[in-house]
């Protein structure tokens, strides 16, 4: 194959100079883009009656590749190897290590891309889930709120109350600020009371509304996500102050049914004294 790198003769000329300082500009940063190509595609068509053979050897390859505007990564890569052999050897080096610069350029690139990718995957996972019944539900007019507000597929609200009086873990639901349906039972609110206030986000919905025979009775879920999280529909919860108004029992016992002990004692009292007549 015939020479075709820049030699000192063809460095004397105008036209040669004009190449070389080209060709270094292009491969200044290890790549080529588009605008970079149509510079080089432009300057060999002012220059095709040199008769340089790098100029000769340059100016067919350009012009294949840029004949149908697009250029592919595989033309791109040819053409900088093009390029490279134009170049005096001790400049030649030089783009190539440019070259090699760029590839871990891009590799770093696509991996901080990934890494970022795989954050946001796992930011928008939930680390924990929730599915139980409302707790409390049956006091201070909350059945009244379930049958007009709450329905099946509603995204409801979580509002931290660590100064409950019955329990620091209180977590309140809410269908709508002001529109208290009741508590997270407390099996549950042990652990995503302390989830929500490292500063989890949460997304809370109505699974279902059961028809209690003292009043409706929902299932929520909750899924916990990382602070982190960039969903658009994720909630932070608010912390609410405990009323000195009356308070209904601990959340813990909301869904408990036990006899009253007086009415075992005054079953008893009866059974007495109507044997004793």
């Amino acid at each position: 194959m015939a020479r075709v790198s820049l030699s000192k003769a063809d460095l004397e000329s105008s036209v040669g100079m004009e190449l070389m300082s080209m060709c270094q500009s292009v491969t200044a940063d290890g790549s080529l883009d588009n605008r970079e190509i149509a510079e080089l595609a432009k300057w060999v068509e002012r220059n095709q009656h040199s008769t340089i053979p790098a100029v000769g050897f340059l100016r067919p390859i350009v012009q294949e590749i840029i004949r149908d505007r697009k250029v592919t990564p595989a033309e791109r890569a040819e053409l900088y190897k093009v390029i490279e052999k134009i170049l005096p050897p001790e400049l030649r080096i030089i783009a190539q290590m440019r070259k090699k610069e760029a590839v871990l350029r891009a590799k770093e690139a696509v991996s901080q891309v990934k890494a970022a990718e795989r954050a946001e995957r796992e930011a928008n996972t939930p680390q924990e889930s929730f599915d139980f019944m409302v707790a409390g539900t049956l006091y201070e007019g909350r059945p009244e709120v379930i049958r007009a507000c709450v329905h099946p597929g509603m995204d409801v609200l979580i509002f931290r109350e660590p100064s409950n009086p019955f329990s620091r873990n209180a977590c309140q639901i809410h269908a709508g600020r002001g529109a208290m349906i009741g508590f997270v039972p407390e099996v549950d609110a042990e652990e995503l009371a302390v989830l929500l206030d490292s500063g989890c986000k949460y997304q809370a919905r109505v699974k279902k509304v059961i028809d209690g025979s003292k009043g409706p009775l929902p299932v929520v879920t909750i899924d916990v996500f990382p602070s982190s999280c960039t969903l658009a529909d994720v909630q932070t919860a608010e912390i609410v102050r405990s009323q000195t108004s009356t308070r209904p029992k601990p959340a813990s016992s909301f869904l408990e049914t036990r006899t009253p002990p007086r009415a075992g004692i005054l079953s008893r009292l009866w059974r007495t004294l109507s044997g004793a007549r």
